[in-house]
């Protein structure tokens, strides 16, 4: 068994204050779904947000085994583009979080393109200390790839502006970029950039879809792209640069025996854990993960219908954790098995591609995690 869940805790929550989104990235997992998500511009009624902090709330009064006793709770406000919901809205979301201060620790997080901050948004980020996640893939050229505006032109040029202004304002920030079998380019050209333009923290994501797509990489290029990143990363000499994805393989290979709670900031991919980063879509739906809000199967339920303990406690959570576990028996077997805990559950659910109950990109990772290794430890 991957994780018997006897542990579990919610760690965080991805909140959708919107599914729609004003580019037109034709990697999103997001566009073409059933309703086309990007269209549908709809903002989460405050109430949705308030029922899921008082059912937290809750949770963290009764000693809960599900929450952190303390109410620790960071919030990752995703989309679709968050920003679309606009100031006024979120102001009504922040003004409901102060409710729940005496017993909730809540620190915000906002994931967005950037393409349309405007100096009422700045003011309002540096009144609550929202630290922001900014997507961006690398250069122009890497970035224009795939991110474009509804009008089919990219989105860099007004991207690194408002990124320029972002650092000005000491307003603090990651990256976070998606790799394509159409986007690739070198690590070097890629670490130079980013260093470029003042970005010292950033990740990588690769891209996955439900079915076959010109976007996803080979697992050749998936080997290629990401020990090239950690080459570049083994190399840097001004000690200035940490890479997400890099930085969570090299702290598993050195702590393998470690559990996944002695490192919680690792990667779920990388820790044998899932659903502890709960997402919650503008209806109130929850799913276990960003990643699977696209597979109804997943759904566990609504917190305007449920508490988040009848939820946990319910028969779709269990069906979920069953899923999870569901994993070949040739990956408990696996040299690699301490590190790479069977991936990601969305990478290995029928409905992505080549899936058989592994991850999609099993052999890539196992590759990757040879390279690391032999120059982590100079093994021959």
């Amino acid at each position: 068994m991957l994780n018997d869940f006897s542990d579990f805790q919610i760690d965080s929550f991805s909140i959708k204050p919107t599914l729609g989104c004003n580019l037109r990235c034709d990697y999103c997992y997001c566009h073409g779904g059933a309703a086309d998500m990007l269209q549908d511009c709809r903002t989460m009624n405050p109430e949705v947000l308030h029922r899921l902090l008082d059912s937290y709330r809750q949770l963290v009064c009764k000693q809960s085994r599900f929450v952190h006793s303390d109410g620790f709770l960071p919030l990752v406000w995703h989309g679709g583009e968050p920003l679309l919901a606009g100031v006024e809205k979120f102001q009504e979301y922040f003004k409901i979080e102060k409710e729940f201060e005496d017993h909730l620790s809540i620190h915000n997080v906002v994931q967005t393109n950037l393409t349309l901050l405007s100096s009422a948004w700045i003011n309002f980020f540096k009144f609550h200390q929202v630290i922001l996640g900014i997507s961006l893939d690398g250069n122009a050229d890497m970035h224009d790839t795939h991110r474009k505006k509804s009008d089919g032109r990219g989105s860099y040029e007004i991207v690194i502006k408002k990124l320029k202004k972002i650092r000005e304002e000491k307003i603090p920030f990651g990256t976070i970029g998606v790799v394509t079998g159409k986007n690739q380019m070198s690590a070097t050209t890629i670490y130079n950039h980013m260093k470029e333009i003042g970005v010292n923290y950033y990740d990588w994501t690769p891209a996955i879809f439900d079915g076959e797509h010109e976007c996803v990489l080979t697992n050749k290029e998936y080997t290629n792209f990401f020990s090239g990143l950690f080459d570049v990363w083994m190399n840097a000499s001004d000690g200035n640069c940490e890479i997400k994805i890099i930085n969570d393989i090299v702290a598993v290979m050195k702590y393998e025996k470690k559990t996944a709670s002695t490192c919680p900031r690792i990667l779920c991919e990388f820790s044998g854990r899932c659903g502890n980063a709960m997402s919650v879509l503008p209806n109130g739906d929850i799913f276990p993960c960003e990643c699977l809000v696209n597979l109804p199967r997943f759904r566990l339920g609504n917190i305007l219908e449920q508490s988040l303990e009848d939820i946990l406690e319910g028969e779709k959570f269990e069906y979920f954790v069953r899923e999870f576990n569901d994993v070949s028996p040739e990956c408990m077997e696996c040299q690699w098995f301490g590190i790479c805990k069977g991936g990601c559950l969305h990478r290995r659910a029928p409905e992505c591609v080549g899936s058989a109950k592994k991850d999609y990109f099993c052999p890539g990772r196992k590759a990757l995690f040879s390279h690391i290794k032999k120059r982590l430890f100079h093994e021959k």
